[in-house]
């Protein structure tokens, strides 16, 4: 989605958030995260913060950050993926393989891409716009743009859990 449609999803999107609408993903969010996982969120969230000159105590800044997500970081294309319903959880695999090689489709072509969970947090205003029809569960978003090299968010590398500690090899 581009152009017309997408500068009215944008605004549909920040007026809900503004109001303090309740997030409604069709894919529910975790209730609670792995210890090891919430640790490494939170030192990325204080790092990127510390990069883009935000004080962990200002919440009004951060409320500002938060409302990016909203509208998209104004990133001039989204892509929204989507499952029938009749598939199993099997199928989350498939699609994410999709989504994976469509990001790096883009970045041969010089677009830079990001998973956005804000991008699906409010499905009717997804569906109204889209036309996204009932059987099809909407799974997420992936935001395609040109990347601000000098923006401090662009600068900013999350810190990676070392590959050995994810992949086992025996032989």
């Amino acid at each position: 989605m581009t152009g017309a449609a997408l500068e009215r999803l944008r605004k549909s999107y920040l007026e809900t958030h503004d109001r303090s609408e309740p997030y409604a993903p069709e894919v529910p969010m975790p209730q609670t995260w792995p210890e090891d996982l919430q640790d490494r969120s939170r030192r990325n969230s204080i790092r990127l913060f510390e990069n883009v000159g935000i004080a962990r105590e200002d919440q009004e800044a951060r409320a500002a950050n938060w409302r990016n997500n909203f509208q998209f970081f104004n990133a001039p294309a989204l892509a929204i993926l989507c499952q029938d319903r009749t598939l199993t959880e099997w199928s989350i695999m498939d699609l994410g393989t999709f989504g994976g090689y469509l990001m790096l489709s883009a970045e041969q072509h010089g677009i830079q891409s990001v998973p956005a969970f804000s991008s699906v947090a409010y499905p009717k205003l997804l569906r109204a716009e889209l036309d996204i029809p009932e059987h099809l569960l909407i799974r997420t978003g992936i935001l395609l743009g040109y990347a601000e090299e000098d923006h401090p968010y662009n600068r900013h590398v999350s810190e990676r859990e070392p590959l050995e500690h994810l992949v086992h090899f025996k032989q």
